[in-house]
């Protein structure tokens, strides 16, 4: 199935982008600019862009709490594969949870 579409990363969000697309072996073409940020193309679905937007919600929050200590979303929490993956990648078996997410692990 060709899902060859294009997304917009804003500017802030980019190196985070390129970060976990490396990671997790997407590639991607960067195609222009918009009011948002860059413009890229990708063959991935929206479900699988929108998760690499949510890994790099949590790069963010990783850095914002000024640790080591992974940042996972409940959608990774969920993806028993990813997270052993993700684990073994960070070299961490503890984690925070994303703040958007934290909500709908407690209630």
């Amino acid at each position: 199935m060709n899902n060859n579409k294009i997304y917009s990363v804003s500017n802030r969000m980019l190196p985070y982008f390129e970060k976990i697309c490396r990671r997790d072996k997407l590639s991607f073409i960067s195609v222009g600019q918009n009011e948002y940020g860059v413009c890229v193309r990708m063959n991935v679905p929206n479900r699988r862009f929108k998760e690499v937007i949510e890994d790099c919600m949590c790069e963010i929050e990783k850095e914002t709490y000024r640790s080591n200590i992974p940042v996972y979303s409940l959608r990774t929490l969920k993806d028993s594969n990813k997270l052993r993956n993700l684990m073994k990648i960070n070299g961490k078996r503890s984690f925070h949870i994303l703040k958007k997410d934290i909500n709908k692990i407690l209630f």
